[in-house]
């Protein structure tokens, strides 16, 4: 069978569920992608974990032949998991990773509140601002075009503490933490930057 679908995976945020990311699966189907909303339990388990349940999908994603492409969109703890999942390997067809409001250098609410989650969430910690949390040991990934998407009010990621290592462009929307998903200039963004690798239209496209 010919490859012919560039399918983008969507991965939530920390308490969050798949319907957070539906309206943005929405507008990216509208422009001919195939989505896969994927869930996970965020308030139970580690940043590993729920790695290692994504991996699976990647790779599930990366052996069909009616697959050409899969990218990645994810918001908050959603980008950390997906990160941590695709340090362990990039599935050959992976193109673009866009990321919305990551905690990739900490979250000054994971730093404050995250010891009473400790016991169930340990995933809470690793994405704290201490220099030996999870996220602040995160290296680039070699061959995969990273954009980010930040917010003006952001109250749980702050600004500055967004950025991912080695992303290719970073950019900010007026706006909460949360507001990224319904936006639909954010949308447009994100549809630019898969198609050309910027969040820009006249980004060089493929």
């Amino acid at each position: 069978m010919e490859s012919t679908k560039e399918v983008v995976v969507l991965a939530h945020g920390l308490y969050g569920c798949p319907l957070m990311m539906s309206l943005l699966g929405r507008r990216l189907r509208r422009e001919g992608y195939a989505t896969r909303n994927w869930g996970y339990l965020s308030i139970v388990g580690s940043v590993q974990r729920h790695a290692a349940r994504l991996w699976r999908l990647l790779a599930e994603l990366d052996s069909d032949p009616a697959v050409a492409r899969i990218h990645m969109v994810t918001h908050s703890m959603g980008g950390i998991v997906g990160w941590s999942a695709l340090s362990e390997g990039v599935p050959s067809k992976f193109g673009r990773f866009v990321l919305l409001t990551p905690p990739g250098r900490g979250s000054w609410a994971a730093t404050a509140f995250g010891w009473l989650a400790r016991w169930h969430c340990p995933g809470i910690q690793q994405m704290s601002t201490r220099p030996d949390s999870l996220v602040n040991q995160f290296r680039s990934l070699d061959g995969i075009e990273v954009g980010v998407i930040g917010a003006t009010l952001d109250t749980v990621v702050l600004s500055g503490y967004a950025h991912m290592p080695g992303e290719k462009e970073y950019k900010v929307f007026p706006g909460l933490h949360h507001q990224v998903l319904i936006r639909r200039d954010v949308a447009q963004a994100v549809r630019l930057f898969l198609k050309s690798g910027s969040f820009e239209e006249n980004g060089a496209a493929d």
